[in-house]
């Protein structure tokens, strides 16, 4: 996974920003500079709370809000080019219940992950949006299923999304499933 691009609003003395990481003469070597005081730590601070297969941790919103704009929502974006298939299958595997065989059809051109956090909380929420190469999605379903599961020492009843073809749903789990197009996939 390389980052191309990062998209920061709200964060610290940031309102704005949009930073791409291109590559200039051979390196994708980036630099920053300026004056002290000029948001350079804001950045890097900006970057460290990327870490794109684990959970967020606590935070104090006001200690990350932009105190110039005071915005309800402080969000960071990181694009990324993928240089594995394979690490985002095993991430979209750990958070969706997937059929093998279409898992393994699955090439994930780019992905974008937005971590935010809204006025009121006190920990940070991510979303991912994947841009994936075209795949058949014919006889492709998806539904929702309650499992247990074991959460740090703790049973629990955990809704979770599953994809798959549609001649793998147990005929009990039938009415819970839906076809599934492109703009829901």
């Amino acid at each position: 996974m390389k980052l191309t691009n990062i998209k920061i609003s709200g964060y610290k003395s940031i309102s704005n920003m949009d930073l791409p990481i291109e590559k200039r003469n051979g390196s994708h070597t980036t630099i920053l500079l300026g004056k002290n005081e000029m948001g350079k730590s804001n950045i890097l601070d900006a970057l460290a709370i990327l870490n794109p297969f684990n959970d967020e941790e606590k935070v104090d919103f006001l200690s990350v809000r932009n105190q110039n704009s005071e915005p309800d929502i402080v969000s960071v974006f990181y694009t990324m080019e993928s240089e594995s298939p394979k690490q985002y299958r095993d991430h979209i595997q750990s958070k969706i219940k997937i059929s093998d065989k279409l898992l393994q059809k699955i090439e994930v051109i780019k992905a974008t992950k937005e971590i935010y956090i809204q006025k009121d909380e006190d920990e940070y929420s991510s979303e991912w949006v994947f841009d994936l190469k075209d795949i058949l999605l014919d006889s492709v379903v998806f539904g929702e299923i309650n499992e247990a599961q074991v959460v740090n020492g703790v049973a629990k009843n955990i809704n979770r999304m599953n994809i798959l073809y549609s001649g793998e749903v147990k005929d009990e789990d039938a009415e819970l499933f839906e076809p599934i197009t492109k703009e829901k996939f």
